[in-house]
């Protein structure tokens, strides 16, 4: 992971793909680990679990349910008819990039997040 430097005070992390990769699978360990009760991370961790987070809401709200489209292995992305996307994407205009690549890590972030989305306030979780 690198920095770039965003102020003399502030830096923002800049996470490749094997970078992000490790993260996912540190986090996914962790949550197991606790069980799913949550844990404290660092400011960046923190940071990085929440635009993580949001990225796997938006994946989520596109595919979830979605049993009749096909799989593109190649770009790891589902296959839909334009129409299909075309109605998705005036919901979730935010999820047009997953039209050409889909989620990185889905299925593990699946499991990091979607117990944590669905029911994470009344669990207490603080992730």
């Amino acid at each position: 992971m690198a920095t770039d430097s965003v102020s003399q005070d502030k830096s923002k992390a800049i996470w490749d793909p094997k970078s992000h990769e490790i993260w996912v699978n540190l986090a996914v360990e962790q949550v197991r680990a606790s069980n799913g009760s949550g844990t404290h991370l660092s400011k960046q961790h923190r940071n990085r679990w929440d635009i993580v987070k949001k990225e796997w809401q938006i994946w989520d709200a596109l595919v979830r349910g979605q049993t009749r489209l096909g799989w593109n292995v190649e770009r790891q992305t589902k296959e839909a008819t334009n129409e299909w996307w075309e109605a998705k994407l005036q919901k979730h205009p935010e999820a047009a990039k997953f039209r050409i690549k889909g989620l990185d890590h889905a299925f593990m972030l699946d499991e990091l997040f979607h117990d944590v989305t669905s029911i994470g306030a009344s669990l207490g979780t603080n992730l």
